[in-house]
C-alpha cells in the first residue's frame, strides 16, 4: 500500500476520500484542507484490523464508479441505480429520469428487500422439511428391506437346496429394487441439499446486507437479488415421487417353487 500522492510508503487511509492512501507527510496536508476537515482518517495497523471485518467493509461510503471522487447519494427509479450528483446532470437528467435521494429510495424498496428475505427464509424452511422427508422414507426403504429380506431367508432355509436358485433370484430383486430406489433418492437429498446451501447463502448475504449496509449497499443490489430469485426459482424443485416401498410376497403355491415376488411401487425405471 503506498501513498496516492507521493507513492512512498503509506500510513494512514482516509474512507471519507473514496478510500485513498497517504504517507505521514501527506496525511498532513489532508488534515488542514478546509474541505477535508471532517474527513476521519485512520492508521493503516487500525485500517487492516477493521477491514478483515464484513461490517466495516459494507458501512463504508460508496464511490461512483464514473465519478471516483464523488459519494453515491442519488438513486435513479427510471434506471434502478445508485448515482453521483454528477450523474444527475449528465447521465441521469431530472427532465428524463426519475430520481431521488438515497434516504427516499431505501425507504421506499426496503419493504420489498424485506419480504424478498422473509420468502428466501421460508424456502429455506420447505427445504430443509422436504431433506427431512427423504431421509425417513430413506429411513423406511432400509427396514422394509430388512424385513423382506429376512422374510425370504426363513423361507428358503427351509426349502433347502432346490429353492437356492429362486432366493438367489428374489435377493437380487430385492438389492435391486432398493439400489435403484436408495440412488434416486440420494440423488434428491443431493440436489436438495445443494438448493439449501445455495438459499441459505443468499440468505445470510442479504439479511447481512439489510442489517448492516448503507442505503448505497442495499440499492446497489436490489436488482440483482431481484434477478437471482427469478433465475433460482425456489418453488422449482424437482420431486422425485419416490417412496420406500419394498415388499415380499410370499407365494401361496410353494410346490411348483414359486417363492413369491418383490414389489416397489412407484419405481422410476432406470433410463426414463
Amino acid at each position: 500500500m503506498v501513498c496516492e500522492g507521493c507513492k512512498k510508503e503509506a500510513k494512514y487511509w482516509c474512507g471519507d476520500c473514496g478510500g485513498h492512501f497517504y504517507c505521514t507527510v501527506c496525511i498532513q496536508t489532508h488534515r488542514v484542507v478546509r474541505v477535508l476537515k471532517d474527513h476521519k482518517p485512520m492508521e493503516i495497523e487500525e485500517y487492516n484490523e477493521k477491514m478483515s471485518t464484513q461490517n466495516f467493509r459494507m458501512t463504508q461510503p460508496r464511490f461512483c464508479d464514473s465519478h471516483h471522487s464523488c459519494k453515491l447519494e442519488f438513486y435513479c427509479d427510471t434506471c434502478q441505480l445508485p448515482i453521483c450528483h454528477k450523474c444527475m446532470v449528465v447521465e441521469h437528467p431530472t427532465t428524463d429520469h426519475e430520481t431521488r435521494s438515497m434516504e427516499s429510495a431505501l425507504e421506499k424498496y426496503m419493504p420489498e428487500m424485506e419480504a424478498n428475505s422473509e420468502e428466501i427464509a421460508k424456502k429455506v424452511n420447505e427445504l430443509k422439511l422436504r431433506k427431512e422427508k427423504a431421509y425417513n422414507i430413506r429411513k423406511d426403504l432400509d427396514a422394509n428391506r430388512s424385513t423382506a429380506e429376512s422374510q425370504i431367508n426363513t423361507l428358503c432355509q427351509s426349502l433347502f437346496d432346490e429353492i437356492k436358485n429362486q432366493q438367489t433370484k428374489l435377493l437380487g430383486e430385492v438389492h435391486g429394487i432398493y439400489e435403484r430406489k436408495c440412488k434416486q433418492i440420494n440423488a434428491e437429498i443431493e440436489v436438495l441439499e445443494h438448493k439449501i446451501a445455495s438459499t441459505e447463502s443468499i440468505h445470510s448475504y442479504l439479511s447481512h446486507l439489510l442489517t448492516f449496509g448503507g442505503a448505497a449497499d442495499v440499492m446497489t443490489e436490489r436488482k440483482k437479488m431481484d434477478q437471482q430469485l427469478q433465475c433460482d426459482d425456489l418453488d422449482n424443485v424437482p420431486d422425485g415421487d419416490i417412496d420406500s416401498d419394498l415388499v415380499f410376497t410370499e407365494s401361496q403355491d410353494l410346490l411348483q417353487m414359486n417363492l413369491g415376488t418383490v414389489e416397489g411401487s412407484n419405481l422410476i425405471k432406470p433410463g426414463v
